[in-house]
């Protein structure tokens, strides 16, 4: 039976791939994108482009935006390079504020 399934970051190498296999078995995918550009890709493949940034939406406006669609599936591919260097910042920076213990080991 056909889904509906959102990709949340459409517009990656991995999110073309998916959204050629999904729309070939038959699937309706709609693909949040940020970049009007990228609209004609999406087209091409039999996806539904949403022009929508995660960064500049408000949780009003996505919640919006799941109550019109009602996906069955939401694929997220934001960038995970991107949230890794995030995480990993924040990491570094708790290790900088951490005082380092001045204990002495015993022998």
């Amino acid at each position: 039976m056909p889904k509906t399934i959102l990709i949340l970051g459409g517009s990656g190498r991995v999110a073309l791939c998916l959204t050629r296999l999904l729309t070939t078995r038959g699937d309706t995918v709609y693909s949040l994108i940020r970049n009007p550009a990228q609209s004609a890709t999406l087209v091409s493949l039999g996806a539904n482009p949403i022009l929508q940034s995660l960064e500049d939406s408000s949780v009003t406006d996505l919640a919006a935006t799941f109550t019109r669609l009602e996906p069955d599936v939401v694929v997220s591919l934001i960038d995970i390079c991107i949230l890794y260097y995030e995480i990993y910042c924040s990491r570094e920076k708790r290790k900088e504020k951490t005082p380092q213990s001045s204990t002495v080991p015993i022998k």
